[in-house]
């Protein structure tokens, strides 16, 4: 289920709709509608600490892409 839910996404949202340029985006995007379709099917199907694994994956996906796009490096000019 979440596979099919996150090709849904990229094809008729990222490449059909949104059209955004940026193909690295779009992929990270979708890896983030994976990962929340795979919590919401392990909060209904697979119990507690499967649910718990999962949210934890996706709470460091989410940071990781805060920090991509929000970190920059030092430099003097």
């Amino acid at each position: 289920m979440p596979p099919a839910v996150a090709l849904i996404y990229l094809i008729v949202w990222e490449r059909l709709i949104q059209r955004g340029p940026d193909l690295r985006d779009s992929l990270t995007d979708t890896a983030h509608v994976a990962a929340g379709a795979t919590l919401i099917t392990a909060a209904l199907s697979w119990g507690y600490w499967p649910t718990v694994g999962v949210l934890a994956v996706w709470a460091t996906m989410l940071a990781a892409g805060i920090w991509r796009r929000t970190w920059k490096p030092f430099r003097e000019d």
